[in-house]
């Protein structure tokens, strides 16, 4: 044996004694105590090794007491001869959990229920008697920084006026609890069920018995912490009861959080689903506004909302959430809003994404079950909506008014989705308007917005509407009335595009042959706003080029084609109202808008 292969064998023989030694004190060595009253006292004399309070009962407060003592993933389980609920009510806030510690409140693999369970109660708790820093003596369970690896399970917890449990640990697996109260009784419900202040703790879990549920909150999750998993919990939905207890907000993602998961959840009836503020979080395979089956609507306010953040990702390929039955399924707002233009401020956001979403249907997406608004962004930019590949495509059909609604936004891109039609994308599943992009008044522009490779069709009134104070806007590459084979019609019944906006640098079309949008089967392809306007409209550094159009003014009537080959750029095929096609061939315009065009689009964000 040559010395590497010693000292090889040497560290592996230590791991490997390290390993059994670690074993032996963790699993051999624990200890265990078993609650069998439901009375909140103190153990009588932590001197010796038994769970005592002066009745001779080992409660909750003391076997947490006595578990203190030891360094080592004490266990907690119950034995209370009480039929039915069975409810601890705490007169101050618990022990803080030192170390480690395991709390297990049914039987191993049983889920709980609110009809045969453990409450903890906070109801008497003075909650006036104690610093709003004083956190220990608000809560149930507070695992302190110590407390890394631990397992609390089949509890319920109401009536707190800080947190259930908070976390400043990390690595802990909370499952299988209920936070809050299926009733709407304003006196049993938390301030906050779950505050995470630790690292990679796990909240939920992928099997039936391993989620949580939260009911009736201010707030059912708060995360400050990092790397944390919010994996297959209910939140303001029961199931089981078929009524909605919703939260004021599901979960929450403060500033200082990052990188968490949040995945497989049923987020539905609360005001707020999911707030994202932090950055890098990934939101993946939720249902988000309907029930478990994804077939009917149970809604929220706003389904997510996102501030703040950066290089978050709302879905992605083969990972999408249903986002449908909310007021609104998504709403991006940095929450800086001004009355004035003269403090005008916008928020560009780095690298967020939504991709793979079902945003308005069922979970076949064949059916509607939409929001007010499927997405809207509002005095935001950076955002990508859709992606390169089919896979990535946004499903954004159904929703009563607009499936993407941009407000002031700016330096956006919306690629690659379907918008009013079913997933096949042959029939019609009809927003009231696929793209709606607008500013509000003394507001500002919407500006630098790209909307390219979509299929836009099946809308009740417009493919695309560009209204007033938009500028320097791209519309490329899209599909707008045609079905995803170019074979049946679900056309946007009124209208493909229809522009009020005289800003200058509007973009339909472009130079290359990839660039030209198809407009077919609608009432009125593409209207401006008036003839005087349009002259205007085209000659001012705007391009509409390569487009296959059916060509009408506001009043529904045809452009004039006199007017149109004069003064309508590039080659694009005008349909009138009798479908004759004229090909149009005039002369260009001068190369610096080209120049300018070109030199925009290639420094867009990708």
């Amino acid at each position: 044996m040559n010395l590497l292969e010693f000292k090889h064998y040497k560290a592996s023989g230590i791991f490997w004694l390290l390993f059994l030694v670690s074993f032996h004190f963790s699993v051999m060595a624990q200890n265990l105590y078993v609650v069998n009253s439901t009375d909140d006292l103190e153990d009588i004399d932590l001197s010796d090794s038994i769970c005592a309070d002066k009745n001779g009962n080992c409660t909750l407060r003391a076997a947490i007491q006595n578990a203190n003592k030891s360094r080592l993933k004490d266990k907690i389980t119950f034995d209370l001869d009480v039929e039915g609920v069975k409810t601890i009510n705490l007169k101050e806030g618990l022990p803080a959990i030192k170390y480690g510690i395991i709390i297990q409140g049914t039987e191993p693999g049983k889920k709980i229920t609110y009809h045969n369970c453990i409450v903890i109660d906070g109801s008497q708790i003075d909650q006036t008697a104690h610093l709003p820093e004083d956190i220990q003596q608000r809560s149930a369970f507070n695992l302190a920084k110590n407390a890394n690896g631990s397992v609390i399970s089949g509890l319920a917890f109401r009536a707190f006026g800080n947190q259930a449990i908070f976390v400043d640990s990390d690595e802990n697996i909370i499952q299988n609890n209920i936070f809050g109260f299926p009733i709407k009784d304003s006196l049993k419900i938390n301030k906050y069920g779950l505050w995470v202040y630790g690292h990679k703790n796990l909240v939920g879990g992928y099997l039936p018995h391993e989620k949580n549920y939260f009911f009736g909150n201010i707030a059912g999750v708060a995360l400050t912490g990092t790397e944390n998993s919010i994996i297959g919990n209910d939140f303001g939905y029961d199931a089981h009861e078929e009524k909605v207890i919703g939260n004021t907000s599901g979960i929450t993602l403060n500033a200082s959080t990052r990188n968490n998961l949040i995945s497989h959840n049923l987020i539905s009836g609360n005001t707020i689903g999911l707030q994202l503020f932090g950055p890098g979080n990934r939101v993946f395979k939720n249902k988000i506004g309907t029930d478990h089956s994804g077939s009917k609507k149970i809604g929220n306010q706003f389904g997510i909302i996102v501030s703040e953040c950066y290089g978050s990702t709302i879905g992605e390929a083969n990972l999408g959430n249903l986002i449908s039955g909310n007021e609104v399924g998504i709403l991006i707002d940095p929450f800086q809003r001004t009355t004035g233009i003269s403090n005008f401020s916008r928020t560009k956001f780095q690298n967020v994404q939504i991709k793979g979403n079902k945003i308005g249907t069922d979970i076949t997406g064949k059916f509607p079950l939409g929001n007010r608004n499927g997405i809207a962004l509002k005095y935001s930019g950076g955002i990508l909506i859709g992606g390169l590949t089919a896979k990535e495509a946004n499903l954004i059909s159904g929703n009563q008014e607009s499936g993407i609604l941009l407000l002031d936004a700016f330096e956006n891109i919306v690629a690659g989705n379907r918008i009013g039609t079913d997933i096949s994308g042959t029939y019609p599943i009809a927003n009231t308007a696929g793209i709606w992009i607008s500013s509000e008044e003394h507001q500002g522009f919407s500006e630098l917005n790209v909307i390219k490779n979509n299929h836009i069709s099946g809308n009740s009134e417009v493919g695309i509407y560009v209204g007033d104070r938009v500028s320097k806007l791209s519309i490329q590459s899209n599909i707008i009335g045609y079905n995803a084979s170019h074979a049946v019609n679900p056309s946007n019944q009124h209208a493909g595009i229809i522009i009020r906006s005289t800003a200058p640098d509007i973009c339909i079309g472009g130079e290359e042959k990839e660039a030209f949008n198809l407009l077919s089967g609608h009432a009125y392809g593409l209207v401006l706003p008036n003839l005087w306007d349009a002259r205007s409209l085209i000659e001012d550094k705007n391009l509409i080029h390569n487009n296959t159009i059916d060509f009408h003014d506001q009043e529904g009537l045809p452009l004039n084609l006199e007017f149109a080959i004069s003064h309508i750029p590039y080659l694009n095929k005008i349909l009138t109202r009798e479908w004759l096609v004229f090909e149009i061939q005039t002369q260009r315009l001068n190369q610096e808008r080209i120049t300018w065009w070109q030199k925009n689009i290639d420094n867009m964000p990708d």
